[in-house]
């Protein structure tokens, strides 16, 4: 995993509200939630997974402060089991 794909990543997210409701939709809207964001993030070369996302989200290091939507990654994304 990079930190580095992964700080890109949440400059891109926090800048771009549209973006935020897009991840929104994707870990928290409907069914295969999971399965859309893991697909998400492979379309967009990204570089990490969602389990590695959510790792780093659980201990992003002492320099980060979570913003609010990572919060509810952390609290709400990393639960959701679809079945399918």
């Amino acid at each position: 995993m990079s930190k580095e794909a992964l700080m890109k990543f949440r400059e891109a997210v926090m800048a771009d509200e549209g973006l935020q409701q897009e991840c929104r939709e994707l870990m928290f809207e409907g069914p295969n939630k999971r399965r859309r964001a893991e697909k998400y993030l492979k379309e967009k070369g990204w570089g990490f997974s969602l389990n590695e996302f959510f790792d780093f989200l659980e201990n992003p290091g002492d320099e980060v402060e979570l913003h609010e939507l990572e919060l509810d990654f952390v609290v709400g994304g990393q639960h959701s089991s679809d079945s399918s």
